[in-house]
């Protein structure tokens, strides 16, 4: 079964990588038998969380702005994912083009 992890690469960049589940993989649980973490043994790999999807790992990332490198090799910026209504937040949007300073008097003032 495939699955996927967040990896921060040397290039600065998080990496989502995949993984199949049907090598080193170890899980624990708590006192209570929950499952609390899956971690991953592959050479000198230890990695805490795998999720099931793409999306998801993205989704774990939240408001980061970090490039994050997929599977098939796009790019995304998690945060221009995960919260879309914040245009204004993204740094690759220059203020300009979403916003007009409009003064008293001008057209548009007051709306």
């Amino acid at each position: 079964m495939t699955k996927y992890y967040i990896s921060l690469e040397a290039d600065g960049n998080f990496h989502i990588i995949e993984y199949d589940t049907g090598e080193g993989v170890r899980v624990l649980r708590d006192a209570g038998g929950q499952e609390t973490s899956i971690v991953i043994y592959h050479n000198s790999l230890i990695i805490s969380a795998l999720y099931d999807t793409v999306e998801a790992a993205i989704k774990h990332l939240g408001g980061s702005r970090r490039e994050t490198i997929l599977p098939d090799g796009r790019v995304v910026i998690p945060e221009s994912v995960n919260y879309p209504e914040l245009v204004i937040r993204n740094i690759f949007v220059p203020f300009s083009a979403v916003r007009a300073e409009v003064w008293p008097g001008e057209p548009g003032w007051g709306k």
